[in-house]
């Protein structure tokens, strides 16, 4: 169940057990997404509090790519999120499978710097409905594609990426 809006997960699809259990490689490439799918998501739950959809015209979407390079910053993209990885029943692993969490911590989840005892800042669950998550998961897969599309192709052979735009991970 996702902590918030846009919680999403990062796994080889190899069954590894432990993150120790994956080859170099493939922790290398699972690295590598861990950038391309924190900005994605954080630009995507972002766009959303904004009101921005993927109906967008792409006369929208080129205003706000535009105004993200004049400031050099990532316009309404959430700024505070958790990347967790848990190894072994002792350090809460739940699921027996490698896997990263991205979850993004937007303006409205409370400050929790002061609390140390917060493991990764667990909070509150709120419920998604169908046509939120939908909308959720159809802004994040537009701002992966744009993602992989600015990348070099020095940097898609680094993360698998065919001309297709699939993953060999």
């Amino acid at each position: 169940m996702p902590i918030t809006r846009g919680h999403v997960l990062l796994t080889p699809r190899q069954h590894r057990e432990k993150l120790s259990h994956c080859k170099t490689s493939e922790a290398a490439v699972l690295g590598a997404w861990l950038g391309v799918l924190s900005r994605a998501v954080m630009r995507g739950v972002g766009a959303l509090a904004l009101g921005l959809a993927e109906s967008d015209t792409k006369e929208t979407k080129q205003q706000l790519i535009e105004q993200e390079e004049e400031k050099e910053e990532e316009v309404g993209a959430v700024q505070d999120w958790n990347v967790v990885q848990n190894n072994g029943a002792r350090a809460a692993q739940v699921v027996n499978h490698v896997h990263y969490h991205i979850i993004p911590r937007p303006g409205e989840v409370p400050d929790l710097r002061a609390r140390s005892w917060t493991m990764f800042g667990r909070g509150q669950r709120g419920d998604l409905d169908e046509e939120e998550a939908l909308r959720t998961r159809d802004r994040i897969r537009w701002e992966i594609g744009r993602e992989v599309r600015m990348l070099s192709l020095a940097d898609r052979r680094i993360l698998g990426v065919e001309d297709g735009g699939e993953s060999r991970l």
